[in-house]
């Protein structure tokens, strides 16, 4: 049996292998319940985690969240010999509510990211799924009646940081359709359809359908 209380900072976490970089930053208090197992038996841990005084920046799609904003995060982590799944997760509090499982690999390379609730903000109505391809790539869908674009755009005219232009360009294939987009100053896109596919840091094929303004 295993009971722990600790509070974990970014150069904590790295040491853990948990290194999110500049997407995640600040401490988070936790909360660990769980059992070591033997044989062929799996370990199982159930962990709560107040992430409060948090920076996310897009750690998953579109959520952001400032430190000072109430947010927690619950799930069960089940260790197997060759892979980490966390089962249950539930993420709330500043306006985020999304719930789903995720699997890692002994590397700690995604396998599975599964959430069939997804709203990083309050006015989201969409479900995400990841999972990685026989050739390496992620394939990535999400799916929903409205999803808040405005964090992406911030993002993405925010500038790079040293720390994000050294990440990996990861290969992926990326299929959303939406309702809408909300964007500023009370814009949308509507009926939006993007493929999109990456190999080796060059983009394959894209394609973008959607409307703007009346019917445009």
């Amino acid at each position: 049996d295993v009971r722990l209380t600790a509070t974990l900072d970014d150069a904590s976490r790295a040491r853990l292998g948990i290194d999110l970089g500049p997407a995640a930053t600040g401490n988070i208090p936790l909360k660990l319940n769980g059992k070591i197992a033997s044989g062929d038996r799996d370990s199982r841990f159930g962990i709560e985690a107040d992430l409060s005084g948090m920076r996310i920046d897009n750690i998953l799609p579109g959520w952001i969240k400032t430190p000072g904003r109430s947010a927690k995060a619950t799930f069960n982590v089940v260790r197997k010999d060759q892979s980490t799944r966390f089962e249950d997760v539930l993420i709330e509090g500043g306006g985020a509510l999304i719930k789903g499982v995720v699997e890692v690999d002994d590397k700690g390379e995604l396998m599975l990211a599964s959430f069939p609730t997804y709203q990083p903000s309050e006015s989201d109505r969409a479900s995400l799924r990841a999972e990685r391809m026989p050739d390496g790539a992620l394939k990535i869908s999400m799916r929903g009646d409205l999803f808040d674009g405005r964090g992406f755009i911030k993002s993405a005219v925010g500038g790079s940081s040293p720390d994000k232009s050294k990440q990996k360009l990861a290969d992926f294939d990326l299929d959303l359709k939406f309702g809408a987009i909300a964007g500023h100053n009370g814009e949308a896109l509507r009926a939006l359809d993007v493929k999109l596919t990456r190999r080796n840091g060059a983009i394959r094929s894209f394609s973008l359908s959607g409307k703007i303004g009346r019917d445009t």
